[in-house]
């Protein structure tokens, strides 16, 4: 896998083998043409980071800061490998450990984000899950973008968050949310 576009066109991703499914180019291409005057200086929250991929493209097309959220040991170890080669220690921040409590964490922190990408393991509900813990959260920034990336569409129950677009990109379904009120 290589990252598409910005200062590290076509650089090497290392891939987690079997534990991870890879956001595939045309999806990654397809998130960052929807939000591309949006990631200069911006801060992002990659969920489920798996190899890092979002997090590092947002970085390669000029994000100032990304939060990558991740448990699995195997996917951590190369997302470390991932961002010691790029040489953006001192743009990444690492949570090694469960989303919901990652969440938390970061609300408790009063971190805000101008994107953040959700991309769980298919068929186990956790999209939902966390987008519904997003939605009682204030992490997102008044103009930010939340993306979910799953196998189908959902349409849970949102107070503070509505569905902007969705996308069939191959097998996955791409879905962008904003604020109400934005």
């Amino acid at each position: 896998m290589r990252i598409i576009a910005g200062k590290f066109k076509n650089r090497v991703l290392e891939v987690p083998k079997e534990v991870t499914r890879p956001t595939l180019g045309v999806l990654r291409e397809a998130i960052f043409n929807i939000c591309q005057g949006d990631i200069e200086n911006a801060c992002v929250l990659d969920l489920f980071a798996g190899s890092g991929a979002i997090g590092l493209e947002a970085l390669s097309r000029g994000a100032r800061h990304v939060i990558f959220v991740e448990n699995n040991r195997q996917a951590l170890k190369i997302l470390h490998k991932n961002i010691a080669s790029f040489a953006v220690e001192n743009s990444c921040t690492i949570y090694p450990y469960d989303v919901q409590r990652a969440l938390i964490q970061l609300q408790t922190k009063e971190e805000k984000f101008d994107l953040i990408y959700i991309d769980p393991p298919y068929g186990k509900q956790l999209a939902e899950k966390t987008l519904l813990q997003l939605d009682s959260l204030s992490l997102l920034k008044p103009h930010g973008i939340i993306f979910v990336e799953e196998d189908s569409s959902m349409s849970p129950d949102l107070k503070s968050l509505c569905l902007k677009s969705t996308r069939k990109i191959s097998r996955s379904v791409l879905q962008q949310y904003v604020l109400k009120h934005y």
